[in-house]
């Protein structure tokens, strides 16, 4: 079974040892979620969801949840973390594929897409029309909450520029060593928003500094403009 995506990740999930418990900003917006979709069942995508560190969550608090992502060894380790966290499987649909043409696997809609930082890692040109194809698959009363990197982090306009915002061989900073990268400032992606369709909810800038490397987190929460 092929993998899509960036390869270097099938080795980063074979000998990954973190990532079991999602980052605070998704259990926030989990929780958030879980109150703003009055329904009794609630379709929800993880995009690139890794070994399941929001499956799990999601599955807990909201109910039924697709899991999609291009790396089998990431796949392989998820419903193994589901029944570590006790989570029943037959909430756990794996569908295994491309995360920037999520339209070549999924045939149905969804009330909440989560995108916990993994479309970032793939082509400037492909993120974009990613988010095209995610407007389709999202339902009108529906949230989509997306997280990327700005371009405040370290690590940025190293290496090899392969497209405008997108580089490879990164030099330093907590993203060397992970395959593609793209950054993002606030004006692109509040437009690359709009013109796609989406209204912004909630928007937040997060600054992190680790012993002086630099991560900057651009939370983007949004819905269908109706």
């Amino acid at each position: 079974m092929n993998d899509y995506g960036d390869p270097i990740w099938r080795t980063i999930f074979l000998n990954k040892k973190w990532g079991e418990y999602p980052a605070e900003e998704m259990v926030r917006f989990i929780m958030y979620a879980k109150n703003y979709i009055n329904k009794k069942e609630v379709a929800c995508l993880d995009i690139g969801c890794g070994i399941g560190a929001c499956i799990w969550c999601i599955a807990k608090e909201i109910g039924k949840v697709t899991a999609m992502e291009g790396t089998k060894s990431a796949l392989d380790k998820v419903k193994r973390l589901c029944r570590k966290m006790n989570i029943d499987l037959e909430n756990i649909d794996i569908c295994h594929g491309d995360i920037t043409f999520p339209k070549d696997y999924l045939n149905h809609s969804f009330d909440i897409l989560v995108d916990n930082y993994s479309l970032y890692a793939n082509l400037a040109s492909h993120i974009r029309q990613a988010y095209i194809q995610y407007y389709h698959l999202l339902k009108e009363e529906g949230l989509f909450i997306t997280n990327c990197f700005g371009k405040n982090t370290t690590g940025f306009n190293t290496g090899q520029k392969i497209e405008d915002n997108t580089f490879i061989n990164l030099e330093k900073g907590t993203l060397k060593n992970k395959g593609k990268t793209t950054f993002w400032d606030r004006k692109e992606l509040n437009e690359m928003f709009e013109k796609t369709g989406y209204r912004i909810v909630n928007i937040e800038n997060i600054i992190e500094n680790r012993n002086n490397v630099i991560i900057e987190k651009h939370i983007n929460l949004f819905n269908k403009i109706i």
